[in-house]
């Protein structure tokens, strides 16, 4: 009777071990899951960041641009007037 009480102790611990190396198994990929989520998301995160960044030098760059253009607004807007001046004389 020993015997047979011992064998179903020891099948029990083995169900309890087969069990836990599942649980195991499982948690080790949901933690591989979130790892890499996590690599994912710091580098979006650096990205935005680095945008945030690039904001005064992008407001800059378009400000000159705008200055620039209207210059040349300007320019264009002398050249038409002399002609319609031209064309009138």
């Amino acid at each position: 009777m020993v015997l047979f009480e011992r064998k179903v102790e020891i099948k029990d611990l083995e169900s309890q071990v087969a069990y836990l190396q599942n649980q195991l198994k499982d948690l080790k990929l949901e933690n591989k899951t979130l790892s890499d989520v996590q690599v994912r998301q710091e580098k979006e995160l650096r990205k935005f960041k680095e945008g945030v960044a690039d904001i005064p030098a992008l407001l800059k760059s378009h400000k000159e641009e705008v200055k620039v253009l209207e210059s040349n607004i300007n320019t264009l807007r002398k050249e038409l007037n002399l002609m319609k001046w031209l064309c009138k004389v």
